[in-house]
């Protein structure tokens, strides 16, 4: 991949202290697949958290342009043990998780948890969502402007906030 905002982020992050590894797996990339599935595995999804919440990386729009084909509902991104989802500036969405973690970035609706599942779900970039869990969840929540209100079994949800980046 040759995008000026992708090598835009990547100089940023590795002043920030990309490590060594990562910005190997990074120079790997040839598909918008291969960048998400680096930006959503379980140490890169977290930096896609704080990106978004912060405003210091990609644009919700430049996400849903040139990621489409893999966000939003589409097939779950495979880790090898383990999955990921990404949904970016998705209105009214009604959805039920089926991956490990989900990164929410700027998006509105209801999230269900179904029964006997575990997951972590990221929120950030001013989501509005409800979560009705049934399972057990773990929020990492990135900034202040999101809102979420958790119906059914509260008590299986814990919950971290972000309140400034991580990284900057």
């Amino acid at each position: 991949m040759n995008n000026t905002d992708i090598i835009g982020l990547k100089r940023k992050a590795r002043a920030l202290g990309l490590c060594g590894e990562y910005s190997e797996r990074w120079a790997r990339c040839r598909s918008t697949l291969d960048m998400l599935r680096l930006a959503t595995d379980a140490n890169g999804i977290a930096f896609t958290a704080d990106f978004a919440a912060f405003g210091w990386g990609l644009s919700q729009e430049y996400i849903k342009e040139n990621f489409a084909d893999h966000i939003n509902g589409a097939p779950l991104i495979d880790h090898d043990g383990y999955t990921s989802e990404l949904y970016c500036g998705a209105e009214n969405i009604d959805c039920e998780v089926r991956a490990t973690q989900m990164l929410f970035i700027g998006c509105t609706g209801r999230v269900h948890v179904p029964k006997h599942h575990i997951c972590r779900l990221y929120v950030s970039a001013g989501c509005d969502l409800v979560i009705e869990n049934e399972g057990v969840c773990e929020l990492c929540v990135y900034g202040t402007d999101n809102m979420i209100s958790v119906k059914g079994d509260s008590d299986r949800v814990s919950r971290k906030a972000v309140t400034r980046s991580e990284w900057v």
